[in-house]
């Protein structure tokens, strides 16, 4: 990217913000995923005990917080480091 002209902090900017999207979806598609199975299994298991499926939506948002987070803090190190590569070397390797 810097090659074509982009500078260090809009390098680092770009890697932030594709970390964020891919680690918000992440989370979500998880955390529908384990939900889509917890309901399913409690369909199967518990429906007929006369139990009742409760989601925790504050846990689950807070989780949703933090993994978010936690993507864009792992994401820190390969930014700084994108941001601070030299677009020659970088053209030169694969």
């Amino acid at each position: 990217m810097r090659a074509i002209g982009t500078t260090a902090c809009q390098v680092r900017r770009i890697v932030r913000l594709e970390t964020l999207l891919l680690s918000v979806h992440g989370s979500v598609i998880g955390m529908l995923l384990g939900l889509a199975g917890a309901a399913s299994a409690f369909a199967l298991l518990a429906s007929d005990q006369g139990f009742s499926l409760t989601i925790p939506w504050r846990s689950l948002a807070v989780i949703a917080v933090v993994g978010s987070l936690a993507g864009v803090v792992a994401a820190a190190w390969p930014a700084w480091r994108a941001s601070k590569m030299d677009p020659l070397t970088a053209i030169a390797t694969e």
